[in-house]
């Protein structure tokens, strides 16, 4: 049995960023309740129009906490970069270098931290 749900390109592509965040973080949200995670150790940033320094959500979990294999988080800190719309292209490095690295080609302060 395939427990992924097929989503239509056309309803992820026509998501407004506050849309986004939203399903986000109730994926982000099931998935602490699926490694049995208190969500506490969620943290999703709401401020759209604020830099971030590259993350804009992030798993702090403990070492010693142990998750089912299947799960997308792993111990430490995991971040996420939340992305809607059509304009950017994650396929292409220059997409990738404008969201990771800051204007002297480093990595940004959040991902920096996160790495």
């Amino acid at each position: 049995m395939n427990n992924l749900i097929d989503v239509p390109i056309a309803s992820i592509t026509a998501l407004t960023p506050e849309r986004a965040v939203l399903i986000m973080r109730a994926i982000l949200r099931s998935e602490c309740g699926y490694a049995k995670l208190s969500p506490t150790v969620l943290t999703i940033s709401s401020r759209l129009t604020i830099a971030d320094g590259g993350i804009d959500a992030e798993i702090n979990l403990p070492p010693e906490h142990t998750i089912p294999a299947d799960c997308m988080f792993q111990p430490g800190l995991t971040g996420f970069q939340i992305k809607s719309g059509t304009t950017f292209k994650p396929w292409t490095r220059s997409a990738i270098r404008i969201e990771l690295l800051n204007g002297e080609g480093k990595l940004c302060s959040e991902v920096e931290r996160i790495g």
